[in-house]
């Protein structure tokens, strides 16, 4: 194989890999509906960025998820009972006076003593964010046509 048809195949593997997989897609909406959040939870809440990851569930609130509950990343119907457990016994992750569940019942990150909220703002008729990992098509086509004129320009110097 050619060099420029190995920078080719390498620019459309790179576009298409898929990021690291968070814990759950569903996991934020499980949180707003077992807690009553007035909105689903941002990956922060539990994970050091927004990516997620396993092994990066490591927030304070997670931990306290993680305690009282067997989290399975696969299965959104065991974030219930885990918050459930945390209500009941009013765990308070940051330390504040007020329990995680009645933080994140008011919107209010539990990690962050009195501040941080959870739910930004809105735009249009009650559009969001959608955290979908989508292929970008724009940088599909960009990495295809740089990949194009990398052969094209190997193909060239042989001449």
């Amino acid at each position: 194989m050619t060099t420029p048809l190995k920078a080719l195949g390498l620019v459309i593997a790179l576009t298409l890999a898929p990021t690291v997989a968070a814990a759950s897609p569903n996991y934020p909406d499980a949180v707003q509906a077992a807690a009553g959040s007035p909105c689903p939870p941002p990956c922060t809440v539990c994970h050091e960025s927004s990516s997620g990851g396993y092994g990066t569930a490591v927030k304070p609130f997670a931990r306290a998820m993680a305690k009282v509950g067997k989290l399975d990343a696969e299965d959104s119907a065991l974030v219930a009972p885990a918050i459930e457990a945390l209500k009941a016994q009013a765990t308070d992750s940051d330390g504040d006076g007020t329990g995680d569940i009645d933080e994140v019942a008011a919107g209010h990150d539990p990690n962050r003593r009195g501040e941080g909220d959870l739910c930004g703002p809105e735009y249009g008729c009650g559009a969001r964010v959608d955290p979908g990992q989508r292929v970008d098509g724009w940088a599909l086509l960009l990495s295809v046509l740089v990949a194009l004129s990398l052969v094209a320009r190997g193909r060239r110097r042989r001449r």
